[in-house]
C-alpha cells in the first residue's frame, strides 16, 4: 500500500498547488455561490433520500467555471512522472522521506510500463536478485 499512499499524497498536493496557481479568491467564492444556487434548484426535483451534490462533487462535475485540475489517472500519467515538477511539489525540509518514497514508486511504475510495452525482454533484469 506504500505506492498508493504516496500517490494519493502527491495528488492532494498537486490539487492544492493547482488551486493556488489557477484560482483567485473571487473564483472560489463564485464556485461556492454557484454550488449553492445549483443545490437550491436541485432540491425542488429530489425524491426520497436523494441529496444534492456536495461542494466537492459539484467541483468535480462542473469545475471552477469549467476549469479543473487533472483527474487522478491523468495526474499519474503526466505530472506524477514529471520529476522536476514533483521535486518542487515535495520541496521542504520535512518532505525528504516522501520524496524517497516517490522516487521508489516512479522506478516501479516505469519498470512496469517497460514490461507492459515490451521494452524489457527479461523480467529478472528488474528484480534485485536477478542475474
Amino acid at each position: 500500500m506504500k505506492e498508493t499512499t504516496i500517490r494519493n499524497l502527491a495528488y492532494e498536493l498537486y490539487k492544492q498547488e493547482w488551486k493556488q496557481t489557477h484560482l483567485s479568491s473571487k473564483r472560489i467564492r463564485k464556485s461556492f455561490c454557484d454550488c449553492y444556487a445549483e443545490t437550491k434548484e436541485a432540491e425542488k426535483y429530489l425524491y426520497g433520500d436523494e441529496k444534492p451534490l456536495s461542494y466537492e462533487a459539484y467541483i468535480e462535475e462542473y469545475g471552477y467555471d469549467g476549469d479543473i485540475y487533472s483527474c487522478y489517472e491523468e495526474f499519474l500519467e503526466n505530472e506524477y512522472l514529471d520529476h522536476g515538477y514533483m521535486l518542487d511539489l515535495f520541496a521542504g525540509p520535512n518532505m525528504k522521506e516522501e520524496m524517497m518514497e516517490y522516487a521508489e514508486d516512479v522506478i516501479k511504475l516505469l519498470c512496469k510500463k517497460l514490461l507492459k510495452e515490451g521494452g524489457v525482454r527479461n523480467e529478472s533484469v528488474l528484480s534485485k536478485n536477478g542475474n
